[in-house]
């Protein structure tokens, strides 16, 4: 699984982007929210810490700290996607949506068929990119947040008013106030970061 951006796997903030296939809303098609909050709590049980989040219909952007101990960022995010793409078709496969199954599955090409896939569920590359200053991770926290907000979308008129992001923790400081458990940016020790 190719990434658009290359990883280096050091320690530290790393902003990470998946799109759907076609862009087609299968999060909220399928309602399938709890499943990934199920997984970003099997991430934070393997001692990776989640910063901030946004769930949008087709895509889905998050901030994490990664140890360069806990193994490749690569494989982790791979290993994600390929669990969520697995869940997914099955749960195609039980609401009978059989158009939405045909469409994934004529996706699929003849290299990829013979390694035993069947479904195209997200596009082939993600985009991970290291955090490398607190302007950065700034910049991108506002996008997240401000994902449902925008004209495109028009999911909530604020951002904290989205139920699948984590704008509600960084207005309230609430870590009550989502559905997995947040680490606030600043509280994460910066080690080798440049302070732009």
């Amino acid at each position: 699984m190719s990434t658009r951006t290359e990883i280096e796997n050091l320690t530290g903030f790393y902003y990470i982007t998946f799109t759907c296939y076609k862009w087609i809303p299968m999060f909220s098609e399928l309602n399938f929210y709890d499943r990934i909050y199920h997984y970003f709590t099997k991430l934070i049980e393997k001692g990776e810490t989640i910063s901030a989040y946004v769930i949008m219909p087709n895509h889905l952007h998050f901030i994490l700290f990664h140890e360069e101990e806990n193994g490749k960022l690569k494989s982790l995010v791979s290993n994600l996607k390929r669990f969520l793409a697995y869940e997914i078709v099955e749960k195609y496969k039980s609401t009978f949506n059989h158009s939405r199954l045909v469409e994934l599955s004529e996706a699929i090409t003849e290299v990829e068929r013979k390694k035993n896939q069947l479904h195209r569920v997200f596009e082939n590359s993600f985009d991970v990119k290291w955090c490398a200053s607190e302007n950065f991770i700034i910049q991108k926290l506002n996008y997240i947040h401000n994902n449902p907000i925008q004209p495109k979308w028009n999911l909530a008129t604020v951002p904290y008013e989205y139920p699948h992001s984590s704008a509600l923790f960084y207005e309230t400081g609430n870590p009550d106030s989502g559905k997995i458990p947040l680490v606030h940016w600043q509280q994460r020790r910066w080690q080798e970061y440049d302070k732009v």
